[in-house]
């Protein structure tokens, strides 16, 4: 297939708008299809913020490395833990049905899913742009069948088909072209594999509130928000999402939602056990949960045919 879906990103950068806004913009462009996507892809940007964000992202989970796991401890109970924890109870619970094989986690972070995967028979490969958050996975899983790789989710440094199962988790919200790292997610993703993505939910009470917060006209009446974050995230919806995968050359089987952040504190594990607040968030997660985790499979025969992109050195 030829590489006709990818946009560019000039208009985004002229408009001065910041890396996160520009994902955004990047994944609505690839999404919208014919004329939008024609008239994205020919803009030819005069000055790419690529370079400076991956820098940003890599700097700052460098100096996360080290407490990061602290996140998934037990005792933790900030609302960061709390959502990364359901997500790995949600990924776990996936992969239970699924055969043993090769399983790539793009942005595997300190590894905190290798001992249950390994475990598992699942033969494991980690790749991340914090060189730090590689030494991290390296001296902690040492005694493991895992092999650790710093490399970025839109340059995987495999072959083709090489993978039965590949997780993305917590990436997308980092990357400024998205199309791009879904293409190659598909591309090292065996025919019938299984790809796990998680993204933030932008369609959340939540993060609608967090955004109006930082709205420049609240901001000029109410002063900036207390917290600056020190590497912003893009929050997808699943439609947009959906559409990227299936442009990618995937097909999306399943959506969950989960981290209803709309309730803290105790009230958490109330939520959690109680089966008509459970099946109330069930009907109601597209506003009432942070997160949401996709799961699509690439297909077979001519169904497994994945875009093309141009060499990394011609990209904009």
């Amino acid at each position: 297939m030829a590489c006709s879906m990818q946009p560019a990103l000039g208009m985004e950068v002229r408009m001065g708008l910041g890396p996160w806004a520009i994902a955004s913009a990047h994944a609505r462009a690839v999404a919208g299809g014919g004329v939008a996507r024609e008239r994205a892809r020919s803009i030819v940007p005069a000055a790419h913020p690529g370079l400076v964000h991956l820098d940003r992202v890599r700097m700052h989970y460098d100096g996360e490395a080290d407490g990061y796991e602290g996140l998934y401890a037990p005792g933790s109970r900030d609302a960061g833990s709390y959502i990364v924890k359901a997500r790995r109870a949600e990924v776990l619970k996936e992969l239970g049905g699924i055969a043993r094989g090769r399983l790539l986690d793009v942005g595997c972070g300190p590894g905190p899913l290798v001992a249950d995967l390994t475990g598992r028979g699942f033969e494991y490969e980690g790749v991340d742009l914090s060189p730090r958050m590689i030494h991290r996975c390296r001296e902690r899983h040492a005694g493991l069948d895992a092999r650790f790789t710093v490399a970025e989710a839109s340059a995987l440094p495999f072959p083709d088909e090489t993978f039965d199962v590949v997780l993305c988790l917590g990436v997308l919200e980092y990357v400024l072209r998205p199309f791009d790292s879904l293409c190659e997610v598909a591309r090292v993703l065996r025919p019938g594999g299984t790809m796990i993505l998680s993204s933030l939910n932008r369609r959340a009470l939540y993060w609608c509130a967090y955004r109006l917060r930082r709205a420049r006209w609240v901001t000029r009446v109410l002063g900036p928000a207390r917290e600056v974050e020190a590497c912003p995230a893009t929050q997808y919806s699943s439609r947009q999402l959906c559409s990227l995968v299936r442009a990618s050359g995937m097909a999306t089987r399943k959506l969950t939602y989960y981290g209803p952040v709309v309730f803290f504190g105790p009230l958490r594990a109330g939520f959690a056990a109680n089966a008509t607040l459970a099946a109330w968030r069930a009907a109601n997660g597209a506003w009432s949960s942070s997160a949401f985790l996709l799961v699509a499979n690439r297909g077979e025969g001519a169904a497994a045919r994945v875009p093309a992109l141009p060499p990394r050195s011609s990209r904009p």
